[in-house]
C-alpha cells in the first residue's frame, strides 16, 4: 500500500515538474523572439544572437534581461559609434 502511494506521488511530482519546464522554455523562446525582433528593428546586426543568448539566459529570472541590456548596449555602442573621449 505504501508502495503504491509513493509510486503515485512520484509520478504525479514527475508530470508537474515536467509541464513547469515545458512551460519554462516556452517563456525562454517567447523572450529570445521578443528580444530578436526588436534588436532586429532597431538596426542591431547582432540583434539575433543577442537576442537568442538573452532568451537562453531568461531560464534565471532577471538574468536574459540584464545580458540583453548589457550586450545590446556594448554591440550599440561599437555598431553605431559612440565616441568616449
Amino acid at each position: 500500500m505504501l508502495l503504491l502511494v509513493m509510486f503515485t506521488l512520484a509520478a504525479e511530482c514527475h508530470e508537474v515538474l515536467g509541464a513547469f519546464v515545458r512551460g519554462q522554455l516556452l517563456v525562454m523562446l517567447a523572450l529570445g523572439v521578443i528580444y530578436a525582433a526588436g534588436l532586429m528593428a532597431i538596426g542591431l546586426e547582432l540583434g539575433l544572437l543577442i537576442g537568442l543568448i538573452a532568451g537562453l539566459a531568461a531560464i534565471v529570472p532577471y538574468m536574459g534581461f540584464v545580458i540583453g541590456i548589457g550586450a545590446a548596449l556594448v554591440a550599440g555602442l561599437f555598431q553605431f559609434g559612440g565616441d568616449l573621449y
